[in-house]
């Protein structure tokens, strides 16, 4: 390990649309020492033959099959030499400075075991600025709408967020030695950001959002689509989160009421996401005894925990919307407003988010 390198790590696949403006705006970053390791997940779009002719000073590993993000991810943070190590995906731009002040949170607090970057749209508008979780364990963003400059001049720091983003994000090693690499039971995507940062606060350290380092991403993950598998994708990782850390009580209290009234109010787009999160039930249901085996490696496990969770899961099963549910638009009809509004009920993500994180 070097403690003058920063080690930045970039899961790929099938992102010769993104690369090359990706790996030249980090490798314009100064800052001390950086090594970039490209994983390359496998990649049928020519990504490798980018990378090896055209940017000599980056690492390439080649993964034979597609190992999903924290699976591809795991296997550059084996190959990384330096502290931090820098998570970083491949449909990203980040801005001059953006790594010098992402690791500038640890030098500042010893605490922090997590950092992560402000994330914008391309058009300017905040994307995330650190996230939470709410009683369903739904992930959402915080962000109030501003614009990058806006946010410069108005907030010179934020308080620890909940989780930050998985598109950019920063571990110390002492931290990864803590609380260990990511969950690739999240497979093939979602979540594995959420549970590393809950991990991390679990263990004692600061999860913080870096205020000046920013960056682009165009979100344009091959599993966000808005249809049936990601929605399923989606909700399995959200229960399996849930499942993972959360007390029995926790689970058959809160959650299962709060789980029942958002199904019964589900109306726009339901008759997909029902049919996805019905399925994210059975899945557990089916495999209980991987449940029970994740909250023993939690240690949060107790007696009749597999039989309390088949029971709030099979009782969830017998739950529809009670409103009269309407067929998912055809996006070819609807403006790109109208598409946003679908995929946000569909993962459940809401508009704008000002609220604290827990």
């Amino acid at each position: 390990m070097n403690e003058n390198l920063v080690s930045i790590v970039i899961p790929a696949w099938n992102g010769t649309e993104h690369i090359r403006d990706c790996l030249r705006a980090v490798l314009a970053q100064n800052c001390k020492g950086k090594e970039i390791i490209v994983v390359d997940n496998n990649s049928q779009d020519g990504l490798c033959d980018i990378v090896e002719q055209e940017f000599p000073l980056v690492r390439l590993i080649k993964n034979e099959r597609n190992l999903g993000f924290s699976g591809g991810c795991n296997v550059g943070i084996d190959a990384a030499g330096g502290d931090p190590i820098v998570l970083l995906n491949q449909d990203t731009v980040v801005d001059p400075n953006w790594l010098e002040h992402l690791i500038s949170e640890f030098e500042t607090d010893p605490a922090v075991g997590i950092a992560g970057s402000v994330c914008r749209y391309p058009d300017g508008r905040i994307q995330t600025s650190g996230g939470y979780i709410d009683e369903r364990g739904s992930s959402y963003h915080m962000t109030d709408g501003s614009t990058s400059d806006q946010l410069r001049h108005t907030r010179n720091s934020f308080d620890d967020s909940g989780y930050v983003s998985g598109a950019a994000l920063a571990i110390s090693r002492k931290a990864l030695t803590r609380v260990g690499k990511l969950d690739e039971g999240f497979h093939p995507a979602y979540y594995e950001d959420v549970d590393w940062c809950y991990r991390a606060r679990r263990s004692g350290y600061r999860v913080v959002v870096a205020p000046n380092s920013h960056l682009i991403h165009k979100e344009e993950s091959r599993l966000i689509d808005g249809r049936y598998h990601s929605t399923y994708h989606y909700h399995r990782n959200r229960l399996r989160f849930v499942f993972k850390h959360w007390s029995t009580n926790r689970i058959m209290g809160d959650f299962f009421l709060m789980e029942k009234v958002w199904l019964e109010d589900s109306q726009l787009g339901a008759e997909v996401l029902v049919a996805a999160v019905h399925r994210a039930y059975l899945h557990h249901i089916l495999h209980v005894s991987e449940v029970t085996r994740e909250r023993q490696r939690s240690k949060i496990h107790t007696t009749g925990d597999g039989d309390n969770i088949v029971r709030v899961l099979s009782a969830l099963r017998s739950i529809f919307p009670i409103g009269p549910a309407r067929l998912p638009i055809r996006e070819e009809e609807h403006s790109n407003e109208t598409i946003d509004q679908w995929r946000r009920v569909i993962h459940n993500e809401p508009e704008c988010h000002e609220v604290d994180a827990i």
